[in-house]
């Protein structure tokens, strides 16, 4: 367990799991002492139903306040929006080594209309943010690969999809993709092909961003 880390415990505040929720704090204060979890309690809001906490003397001994428990419900969607802001603070206090990796300013870009709102105009400061949310697995920024500094790749999953497309050992695929010593061309990659999105690479210097 890392000590910069946010842990957030989710119990279901309708049934029995309230009783154990002591035991996994216990663990968490015997692995990482001192750090207090996010502790939030599902299907509340449901039908006027609030939500059942673990015993109080439970939440005394390791300093949580009923209050600040996060009541929410995946049916009405009451309290995510809580719990979001939340994570969002303790991610962006968090002391540490990491504590650099989420200032408001990243926070800001990582959605699409607020990347809008919120520009970054000092190249440095956009330079250290597509760093950190590369480090986080957000994006891919190849910042240091000749030729590849202005293309970022907003979903990684994409990018792995793409290398299992052009890593192969298959004749037929090779002969389609066209490979010479392992190169191939955009045009190549570009052919339609069924669940494989071709409109992903984003020219940063034109600060083109897409989902």
């Amino acid at each position: 367990m890392v000590r910069e880390a946010l842990y957030v415990m989710v119990y279901n505040s309708r049934d029995t799991q309230k009783d154990s929720v002591g035991e996994y704090l216990d663990r968490i204060k015997l692995l990482v002492p001192g750090k207090a979890p996010l502790l939030v309690a599902t299907r509340a809001w449901e039908g006027g139903y609030e939500a059942q906490t673990p015993p109080a003397p439970v939440l005394q001994a390791h300093g949580i306040d009923s209050k600040a428990i996060i009541r929410l419900s995946s049916k009405t969607g009451q309290g995510v929006e809580e719990l979001k802001q939340a994570i969002i603070s303790a991610a962006a206090n968090t002391s540490g080594p990491s504590a650099d990796w989420l200032p408001q300013a990243n926070l800001k870009v990582r959605e699409e209309e607020a990347a809008k709102r919120f520009s970054i105009a000092a190249p440095q400061d956009l330079r250290r943010c597509m760093d950190r949310l590369t480090d986080m697995g957000e994006l891919r920024h190849f910042s240091d690969v000749p030729g590849l500094e202005d293309v970022v790749v907003i979903d990684p999953k994409w990018l792995a999809d793409l290398m299992a497309k052009i890593v192969t050992t298959n004749a037929d695929k090779m002969q389609e993709l066209g490979l010479d010593q392992g190169r191939t061309t955009m045009k190549a990659l570009q052919k339609p092909e069924p669940g494989f999105d071709n409109e992903r690479w984003c020219p940063l210097a034109d600060k083109h961003w897409c989902s």
